[in-house]
């Protein structure tokens, strides 16, 4: 198996089209290939509508991890049989050239690749959000992964998965780096991201960013730099509060 493509959802059914057509469409010159659905806890339409494409629906039932969707990227990695594994959310939908260019990137000491994610712009609120992300590009601190990437199986086993923490994305990427490997941030190559943003959300999401970059160690002083540089203060607000992380699995 060449490709594991592990799309881990929740509630999503209105993305469901839009995102598994983008990954169909992109990877078909790519074989072998699988692609997994992992549906944690789901209340809605989701599965069913997931059962209309060529994927392996997992419906997840429970949740053990307090970060139950690094526990659902857990349980796609178990299942995993590619090289190259690609995880993406769904509610994202990737462009046509997105395996043919992030894929031959991984070779020698990369081992993870990720590419640009900006939102999609409908409605204000999303367009607001879109064109502050303008601004990243100038920013000191570079770019996060944003739930979305290409590694090789072998660096995963390696680094025995995400961990039960926050920020499971920078968690891992960093974990890597620790290990010796690089990773590549491909702007050239473009995701569209078509959550609907409200002030809600969007102040939910800068706590939670907050309190993750302290869950696993993120300096402070480097915290308040991407809030000024990114206009996010409510992540400082959330390294303050803090979280405690059981940690209880996949320790370093």
């Amino acid at each position: 198996m060449k490709i594991s493509v592990i799309v881990c959802t929740r509630n999503e059914e209105g993305f469901v089209d839009a995102c598994l057509t983008s990954i169909l469409n992109a990877i078909s010159k790519h074989r072998p290939y699988e692609i997994y659905v992992i549906a944690d806890r789901c209340t809605d339409r989701t599965a069913e509508k997931c059962k209309r494409y060529p994927v392996e629906i997992v419906e997840k039932r429970w949740k053990h991890w307090a970060n139950s969707g690094a526990e659902s990227i857990a349980m796609g990695l178990e299942l995993a049989r590619g090289k190259y594994i690609a995880l993406i959310r769904m509610d994202m939908t990737v462009p046509l050239n997105f395996f043919d260019v992030l894929l031959p990137m991984l070779k020698g000491e990369v081992a993870c690749v990720s590419p640009l994610v900006v939102t999609y712009p409908e409605g204000l609120p999303n367009r607001i959000v879109h064109a502050k992300e303008k601004m990243y590009s100038v920013a000191p601190l570079g770019r996060g992964t944003y739930g979305i990437k290409i590694v090789t199986k072998q660096a995963m086993d390696e680094i025995k998965g995400p961990r039960d923490v926050w920020g499971a994305d920078t968690d891992v990427d960093m974990r890597l780096e620790q290990k010796g490997y690089e990773y590549l941030f491909v702007p050239s190559v473009k995701v569209f991201h078509h959550q609907k943003m409200t002030l809600r959300y969007i102040i939910t999401k800068q706590l939670r960013s907050g309190r993750a970059r302290r869950m696993i160690k993120y300096g402070f002083l480097r915290t308040v730099a991407h809030a000024i540089f990114r206009l996010r203060p409510f992540v400082v607000v959330g390294w303050l509060i803090g979280t405690k992380s059981n940690m209880r699995k996949h320790e370093v």
